[in-house]
């Protein structure tokens, strides 16, 4: 049986999500040893997780203008085409300067991604296709992030980071190739309308929120510096939003919001994506920094996780067809808890037997939890504001990511010191300031565990291995309590959630 065209344009689109969301969660794998390569702080480090996501958020916003504009045909190939550039770009970096503003270039092409793959679908399927397509774009986008990390370890194991950014050349033209032979060329264009006030407002407001959230650790939450950027972005963000809520044709459609089920399944998305983000970052520092695996056996217990998400991501689209998204919600937030649960004892038993269970009821919450927002958001909107929905979906997905790895971060940082400095003072050790910068770069990846054996004697060095490691493992212990609480209220919002059949009936009646 041949396959049909729109299908072809299917694999395009499909080849394409996968690349750019396996590159969000597998450089968590390759960070420790791209710090070391490149000499990376905590910041630096985290720019090149966060520098590809927020930019994709930011420039999200303006995908659908511009493909209304240009066509989705020339939007889709041109930021393919730039993806495979910037991704060569990091692959060959040599510095972290120059690592940063390729990922940042990168994470800004794919915002063109995900809705116009979802404009293309709208056009090239039939009708009763459509959702089934966007579904299943959404489930592999989804697959993607959850592979990412074993994947990211095969590589640094087996290669070098740089081939997680380098394979994606070979892929990046096979994806073109389709794009090139299968896309219409004749698309209806029509004008837009980008004030620049409006765009100016929304990427500079995220990108000054990212820094303020990735250096708080480093400047300090009552520094000048923290203050200005963090006021700068609010107010920015509160003018974007002021702008965008009266505007006749605007970018992000901020009156979707009004729908109560629309804002619960965003909200929850955003939680959930977040603690991904920060599971991801936390969980390979803890098991490479700490618990001194490799990066391949860090990727091959990471896939506890990630084949729980792949092998009940297959059913439970069929779940909550079946049970509705309240129930599904339910059980995901549920078994997310009891994961988080299990990793906040990870200061007391640091060991597989606690990180293995936790991992499965991770996975099963995160395969649960995708279908069910992705279901939500199509049923609390029209069919023809299904592109606009999306759009905006995606954008909450990656801002969350890129907030989960900085507040991650800074919890770990923080959190972590306060507990390294109490044990320091019961041992009676008197550590320069130099030596203490160095511990707190060991206890967030930035330097091995091993540079203690360089700095002092053995018998004092193997004493600050155990206090590192033991206030590391307390804050990832207080980061998991935090986490539980956003579940908390997350199970109280989904309370507020009223499921699509129960809405039919009460209009039918």
């Amino acid at each position: 049986m041949l396959i049909q065209r729109h299908w072809w344009i299917f694999i395009a689109i499909a080849i394409t999500v996968m690349m750019v969301d396996v590159d969000i969660t597998a450089v968590n794998l390759a960070i420790t040893q791209m710090a070391a390569q490149l000499h990376l702080n905590l910041s630096q480090a985290q720019w090149i997780i966060n520098g590809y996501t927020i930019a994709a958020a930011a420039f999200m916003a303006f995908a659908g203008r511009l493909t209304d504009a240009y066509g989705y045909r020339r939007i889709f190939i041109a930021a393919l085409w730039a993806f495979i550039i910037f991704s060569l770009a990091v692959a060959f970096s040599i510095g972290p300067i120059t690592i940063i503003i390729s990922r940042i270039l990168q994470g800004a092409t794919i915002a063109f991604i995900f809705p116009v793959g979802a404009v293309i679908i709208r056009h090239v399927f039939p009708q009763k296709q459509q959702a089934f397509a966007i579904g299943l774009m959404v489930s592999i986008a989804g697959l993607s992030q959850a592979i990412g990390p074993s994947l990211g370890g095969v590589m640094v194991e087996w290669l070098n980071w740089r081939w997680i950014f380098i394979i994606d050349a070979p892929l990046g033209i096979v994806a073109l190739i389709l794009a090139y032979y299968f896309l219409s060329k004749q698309q209806t264009k029509k004008a837009i309308q980008l004030p620049p006030l409006v765009v100016m407002s929304f990427a500079l407001g995220l990108f000054s929120f990212m820094v303020a959230l990735n250096e708080a650790a480093t400047w300090g939450i009552a520094s000048l510096g923290f203050i200005f950027t963090f006021s700068t972005a609010v107010c920015l963000l509160l003018v974007f939003a002021r702008v965008e809520w009266r505007a006749k044709y605007p970018l992000l459609e901020l009156h979707l919001f009004r729908n109560r089920n629309f804002t619960i399944v965003n909200v929850i998305r955003f939680v959930t994506i977040l603690i991904f983000a920060s599971l991801l970052f936390v969980l390979s520092l803890l098991l490479q920094t700490v618990l001194q695996y490799s990066a391949l056996d860090a990727g091959s217990i990471l896939l506890v996780m990630t084949l729980m998400i792949s092998v009940f991501s297959i059913a439970s689209g069929h779940f909550v067809g079946r049970f509705g998204v309240k129930l599904s919600l339910i059980i995901a937030l549920i078994a997310l808890s009891l994961g988080l649960g299990l990793l906040a004892f990870i200061n007391m038993l640091p060991t597989l037997s606690l990180i293995l269970p936790a991992l499965a009821l991770l996975g099963i919450g995160f395969a649960l939890v995708v279908p069910a927002t992705s279901v939500g958001l199509m049923h609390s909107v029209p069919p023809q504001k299904t592109g606009i929905a999306l759009g905006l979906f995606f954008t909450n997905g990656f801002v969350g990511s890129s907030f989960g790895v900085a507040i991650s971060g800074w919890l770990l940082q923080g959190l972590s010191f306060s507990k390294l400095t109490t044990l320091l003072a019961l041992q009676h050790f008197s550590v320069s300031t130099q030596n203490l910068k160095l511990l707190q770069d060991i206890m967030v990846g930035a330097k091995a565990m091993n540079s203690l054996q360089r700095e002092f004697p053995t018998s004092i060095a193997n004493n600050l291995v155990t206090i590192t490691k033991t206030a590391f493992l307390q804050g990832v212990s207080w980061m998991m309590l935090s986490a539980l609480l956003l579940m908390f209220w997350s199970l109280v919002l989904v309370h507020f959630y009223r499921n699509y059949n129960s809405i039919i009936t009460r209009k039918r009646f």
